[in-house]
């Protein structure tokens, strides 16, 4: 059994990748996951705009005939987002006719933190896409029993407005690992045969510190809180804004895998 993890800097696919022991692994067909992208209307930090980013994901619940099972493939949406971080409306750009409605029902249910300009929060539109691969926990609901957390407990907008949180780019560069050990996989999971990934949000210090780490999307047995168990170790040459080291807001995902 394997884990791996890539850190997401600016809430999109295109980022960095730190690897451990699975070398050669990527996000493929036996890894559920999403991706989201933002309209380009402007860099992470400029002074008047800050791209949104995904507090929390539902995974869509697919009810599908056994044919159907071992299914892989992309499902792409739009959603809007409201000024509250809501997902107030999605539209289907392609996808699977059969799951495509789990999947708009669950994007529904995901919010966000806005996009903002010049402090204040604004509607936008999101580019959504489900990798779905239903024999390996693509529909794996949420553990109601989970203590996990599910959200930041920190104010993000307010650090932002007041110029204590930032994204990566438009002048602040990446932070860099410089201790990331893989999670261990659990023995619910172990033995139920799961993969599949566990999305995380955080914030890394400007002492380099993982903190506020919460669950963005779950894929349960136990292995969020493996995930976040790993991650809050993690250790980091922090980010940096015009040479000084500030805080900044990424996302992580760490991929379970069994070899």
């Amino acid at each position: 059994m394997k884990t791996a993890h890539r850190i997401l800097l600016c809430g999109v696919l295109a980022a960095t990748l730190w690897q451990a022991s699975a070398q050669n692994l990527r996000q493929t067909a036996s890894t559920t996951g999403s991706e989201t992208s933002p309209e380009k209307v402007g860099p992470a930090n400029d002074a008047k705009f800050m791209r949104g980013f995904p507090i929390h994901e539902v995974n869509p619940q697919y009810h599908v005939k056994p044919r159907k099972k071992k299914a892989q493939g992309k499902i792409v949406l739009r959603a809007t987002i409201a000024t509250d971080g809501s997902v107030k409306d999605v539209s289907v750009e392609s996808g699977d006719p059969l799951l495509v409605p789990a999947a708009v029902d669950a994007v529904r249910q995901w919010r966000y933190l806005p996009n903002m300009r010049n402090g204040e929060a604004i509607e936008s539109q999101t580019s959504v896409t489900l990798n779905y691969d239903l024999g390996n926990g693509a529909s794996q609901p949420e553990d109601s029993s989970s203590k996990v957390p599910r959200e930041p407990q920190e104010d993000l907008i307010e650090e932002i407005v007041g110029g204590d949180l930032f994204r990566v780019g438009g002048g602040v560069t990446a932070p860099r690992s410089t201790y990331a050990a893989d999670p261990d996989y659990s023995e619910a999971a172990r033995k139920a045969k799961l993969q599949g990934m566990v999305l995380l949000g955080l914030i890394v210090g400007a002492d380099g510190n993982a903190r506020d780490v919460w669950v963005v999307r779950s894929l349960g047995n136990g292995l969020d809180e493996k995930a976040i168990g790993a991650v809050n170790a993690w250790k980091f040459q922090p980010a940096t804004k015009e040479g000084k080291p500030v805080a900044v807001l990424i996302s992580v995902e760490v991929v379970f895998r069994l070899y």
